[in-house]
């Protein structure tokens, strides 16, 4: 989750055939003006919305095909529409795995994932912004699965709404987000038959198990006019059950040394406290008790250690590389570029106060049907502080699901990569656990190469101790 840095600072129809992706001209007279495809989509006018969508004269960008533009998810009233920005796969894309990924916050970009994390491009200088370039990221997810980053929920990055309509909880979120895919693959038909992965990190910990489970039941009902191809779903320090989560952190951060005994039990004491209350919002200032017992820790470490990082507790500053996102992408030429409009924004809280009634509500049981039913990756950083390894397990062994026993009895594989020791694994069935070695929050952006290997192997079932 990306709590951190809010509190600091203050989730049918039939399909044409058609050939795989094809690369598109380049024509640098990009039309002025967000690219709203649903039109062109209820029109079955496909060939003019991917045409349209094509990402042209990014500046550095354009050896790399991607596609972006926006899909209206609610009623015409609402203006509810979500950005995407798409890469096919650079590797065999008529048979790669599709992976959504979804950024947390509530209300951070995922375009962040693709800049800072696990895109095929990257600044090629943050300290620029006003004239920076992008660059190809040598390592990233995109050469061996097509990528699918979208701004969510609506108001969040590039995406848009009007009025009332915020998102106010994961069902919400599940709509829009099934409303988006189901148009995409109308767009883009030939991957509808790919494996489908939805993932992300930190609060998508909460957005990915509520999408994956809406999905399967979408799937059930005869009268679907589209079947979305769910094969599983990944996460990276998923903040998906906030009680038992967060009653674990006292305990962490004592033994790291952060705490004291006292610091770490006066913790405890507020979050029992927190917890025990009927309506415990962390987010609106008149639930007082509640803001304080969910960013004590927080607070403490920035007014009395000075250790202003948490993300990664190697690092001793805080991690501003999204904070550098709205000057790269409000420029002129990369909003033109992308088809998007200049509002993009990481104004968390616009969104968060939606999210406030949601915020400790838990998608425990959606994580555990998943865990018997479809892969499941979810992994942590070692070093994270956000999401750590104490606050994970404690969801995990507290998950109903029919591989817990086996999970809380197991000793954990010595992962090695390129003969370096990466990670640790535990897998029972088809749930994986996976422990990152030296990274902290953002484990792909911290250990790209180890985690480009990490789902490699969970997608193609290889094993992790070889």
């Amino acid at each position: 989750m990306e709590i951190n840095l809010v509190i600091l600072f203050i989730l049918g129809v039939a399909v044409q055939t058609h050939a795989l992706t094809t690369q598109v001209p380049l024509n640098c007279d990009v039309e002025d003006g967000p690219l709203f495809l649903s039109p062109y989509i209820a029109s079955n006018n496909i060939e003019e919305a991917r045409r349209k969508s094509r990402v042209n004269c990014l500046p550095g960008g354009d050896n790399v095909e991607s596609y972006s533009g926006y899909i209206t998810v609610d009623t015409p009233s609402c203006g509810s529409n979500l950005f995407f920005w798409f890469f096919p796969a650079a590797e065999n894309p008529q048979t790669a795995p599709v992976l959504m990924w979804l950024n947390g916050g509530p209300g951070r970009s995922s375009m962040y994932g693709a800049i800072f994390e696990n895109g095929p491009l990257q600044l090629k200088d943050k300290t620029k912004l006003a004239t920076t370039v992008l660059t190809e990221r040598p390592v990233n997810w995109a050469g061996a699965f097509s990528m699918l980053y979208v701004d969510n929920p609506v108001g969040t990055g590039f995406s848009v709404t009007t009025g009332n309509c915020y998102a106010q909880n994961t069902e919400d979120v599940s709509r829009n987000l099934y409303s988006f895919m189901v148009q995409f693959y109308q767009m883009f038909p030939e991957y509808a038959s790919l494996e489908f992965y939805v993932g992300g990190q930190s609060y998508a910990g909460k957005y990915v198990p509520a999408f994956a489970y809406f999905i399967h039941h979408q799937n059930l009902n005869e009268q679907r006019t589209v079947h979305i191809p769910l094969a599983g779903v990944y996460l990276g320090g998923g903040f998906c059950d906030p009680p038992s989560m967060l009653s674990a952190l006292p305990d962490y951060l004592y033994s790291v040394g952060m705490y004291s005994k006292h610091s770490r039990d006066a913790h405890r004491q507020k979050i029992e406290e927190g917890l025990a209350k009927p309506n415990h919002n962390p987010f609106y200032p008149e639930d007082k008790d509640g803001y304080e017992y969910i960013s004590y820790y927080f607070e403490y470490m920035y007014s009395k250690t000075g250790y202003a990082s948490f993300d990664n507790i190697l690092q001793d500053k805080v991690q501003l590389d999204e904070f550098s996102l709205p000057e790269f992408f409000n420029r002129t030429d990369v909003v033109r570029a992308l088809h998007a409009q200049h509002h993009f924004s990481q104004n968390f809280l616009t969104v968060v106060m939606r999210f406030g009634n949601d915020f400790m509500k838990s998608t425990k049981l959606e994580m555990g049907f998943l865990m018997d039913h479809y892969k499941v990756l979810y992994y942590t950083g070692s070093l994270d502080v956000v999401a750590n390894i104490n606050m994970a397990e404690a969801f995990l062994l507290s998950t109903p699901w029919s591989g817990r026993e086996a999970y809380g009895t197991m000793d954990r594989i010595l992962w090695k990569y390129d003969k370096q020791l990466a990670g640790y694994v535990t897998k029972v069935n088809n749930f994986t656990r996976v422990i990152v070695r030296n990274a902290g929050h953002d484990v792909p952006h911290d250990q790209p190469e180890w985690t480009l290997a990490m789902m490699k192997n969970f997608i193609s079932d290889i094993s992790w101790s070889r």
